[in-house]
């Protein structure tokens, strides 16, 4: 049996602001649109509500830099018969669509690395037209999860795994 690895990373937020009951308040002390000065984290959330701006588009060419770099260093490491990225599986996911409109109706999701050969690489797999029961995130967990033979009846609203992975 090959080895298989997951590797999940967490982005711990950096809490820069209070947030009320009703949201973040005025005197939040957040860079203002247009201005990428300070920490790439903290620009992250002003610059998402205006996801068609210049500043949305560094922050998130900084993020996917960050997995291209990852990646890259993955598959530069041999592990049996392939490499280290060949038996894992990185997520890049996004929880919304659009945050300028708070669209989550579908969520930009890349999914790299081979999964120990258990994952078809090099496709672009399209759930737009789906149905919202064919295309759940929880079903992608559940797929994976099986993956590496962690086997659970369901995980979050879904007990079916995902379709075509």
């Amino acid at each position: 049996m090959r080895s298989r690895r997951f590797i999940a990373t967490r982005r711990l937020p950096i809490r820069c602001h209070s947030e009320s009951g009703k949201g973040v308040r005025r005197s939040s002390p957040l860079p203002p649109p247009g201005s990428l000065d300070g920490c790439i984290t903290i620009a992250h959330h002003p610059a998402s509500h205006y996801d068609e701006g210049d500043d949305y588009e560094k922050v998130s060419r900084y993020y996917v830099s960050q997995l291209a770099y990852l990646a890259t260093r993955l598959n530069e490491m041999p592990e049996g018969e392939g490499t280290v990225l060949d038996n894992s599986c990185l997520m890049f996911v996004n929880n919304m669509w659009s945050g300028s409109k708070h669209d989550s109706s579908k969520v930009p999701l890349l999914l790299a690395g081979g999964l120990g050969g258990s994952l078809e690489t090099g496709r672009v797999l399209d759930f737009t037209n789906s149905g919202d029961d064919n295309r759940k995130l929880c079903s992608l967990y559940l797929s994976l999860m099986d993956r590496m033979d962690v086997k659970l009846p369901q995980f979050g609203d879904s007990d079916v795994r995902l379709a075509g992975l």
